[in-house]
């Protein structure tokens, strides 16, 4: 009977464990690497928008099957254990749309949106200005604790960061040149990456505090955009692993008394 009671615990232990996750790349831009991430624990298959199977890994990374290397391909480098990063090499209008993970006999799904999606003619000045909208703010999917997480704003006059609580974390006044930043030690803007218009603010080790909704200002408007943390520490739950220790305990107490009746 106990021996009975030790498998139910360790299936439970099992069934805590959350697969498949899936996360897109919320950046994606026409023409650009666009990034993909499945966290699975057993036969992966990843499939695009109409339906048809891109990736299939039987049970880890080195063993994967491509069917169109030539637009997407698995990322080895940042590629281990449970998670597979695909990398879409030249984002096309058609990748747009809601891609699936299968892991066995479940399934998780996730929006891959394209910003700023070009036009087949030529446009004006004046009418390529209008068609962009002011301002965006993108988020990591795959936000860590502990580790780094890019904030993307798209801005075409002075732009202001907020975090979640409110407080002003960046401003720059109408280019990156002419920033301010009010919390250095934490975030700054990545010169390397931003240009034009586009804001890129790093966050150099992702905190519990910085989940939330974050807030770029542009001129009279404001783009939001929602920062989840993947992993992030809940109340009884071990940070280093992926399933809360609280009810499981709670569960083997139950059953060490059931033993112990009978």
């Amino acid at each position: 009977m106990a021996g009975l009671y030790l498998v139910v615990l360790l299936v439970a232990f099992k069934d805590a464990t959350a697969y498949p996750e899936l996360y897109v790349d919320d950046t994606a831009v026409l023409g650009q690497r666009t990034s993909l991430r499945c966290i699975c624990d057993g036969a992966m298959t990843l499939k695009e928008p109409k339906g048809t199977t891109v990736l299939h890994c039987k049970s880890s990374t080195s063993g994967c099957l491509n069917n169109n290397e030539d637009h997407i391909f698995l990322d080895r480098n940042k590629s281990e254990g449970e998670t597979y990063v695909a990398v879409i090499k030249e984002t096309r209008a058609q990748d747009e749309g809601e891609w699936r993970c299968q892991c066995g006999d479940k399934e998780a799904t996730a929006t891959l949106r394209v910003q700023r999606k070009g036009s087949t003619g030529p446009q004006a000045p004046s009418e390529s200005k209008n068609a962009t909208a002011y301002p965006a703010l993108f988020v990591g999917d795959t936000a860590v604790l502990g580790q780094r997480t890019s904030l993307r704003c798209i801005c075409d006059g002075a732009m202001t960061l907020k975090e979640p609580k409110g407080t002003t974390v960046l401003h720059c006044k109408s280019s990156t040149s002419g920033c301010l930043n009010n919390n250095e030690d934490h975030i700054f803007l990545d010169r390397n990456k931003s240009e034009g218009e586009t804001y890129v603010a790093v966050i150099k080790e992702t905190r519990a505090q910085d989940e939330g909704e974050w807030r770029c200002q542009c001129g009279d408007k404001e783009a939001t955009a929602t920062l989840r943390l993947h992993g992030s520490p809940h109340p009884f739950t071990d940070s280093n692993s992926s399933f809360c220790i609280y009810p499981c305990f709670k569960l083997l107490m139950f059953l060490l008394l059931l033993v112990y009746l009978t």
